[in-house]
């Protein structure tokens, strides 16, 4: 006989493109501001930098993903006062960006098809932290 198990929260998972206009800025001055905040909110690193190949579409010239423990948390995060404040530096050096943040409904991020494709961007060189 099987057991019941309770069903967790499932995970959130912000996928950031951005166009990178000064490096060397973008790298003293903003990532490890945004890198902190990101932490402190309580968001993972999964990946970040690293080359990015494009297949179809426009290709990003950065690339990162965060999971947070849930849509909530990851909502407040990027609303909270530290990223604001921390976007407006970034500002100075990128171009657009956009933040993708999903409750993908599964606990296990594998099993997604989106998923896979960060898997193979990984692969294909992104950072993983």
């Amino acid at each position: 006989m099987q057991g019941l198990h309770a069903q967790a929260k499932p995970r959130a998972y912000a996928v950031i493109e951005i166009d990178v206009r000064n490096q060397e800025g973008f790298t003293k001055e903003f990532i490890p501001l945004i890198g902190k905040t990101i932490t402190d909110q309580g968001g993972k690193y999964l990946a970040r930098g690293g080359k990015i190949v494009g297949v179809a579409g426009r290709t990003p010239k950065r690339l990162t993903v965060v999971e947070f423990e849930s849509l909530e948390k990851a909502q407040a995060a990027f609303a909270s006062a530290a990223y604001k404040d921390a976007r407006k530096i970034g500002n100075k050096y990128s171009g657009s960006s956009w933040n993708r943040v999903g409750d993908f409904g599964v606990e296990n991020p594998t099993k997604l098809g989106i998923a896979r494709r960060f898997c193979i961007l990984a692969r294909a060189g992104i950072r993983h932290e």
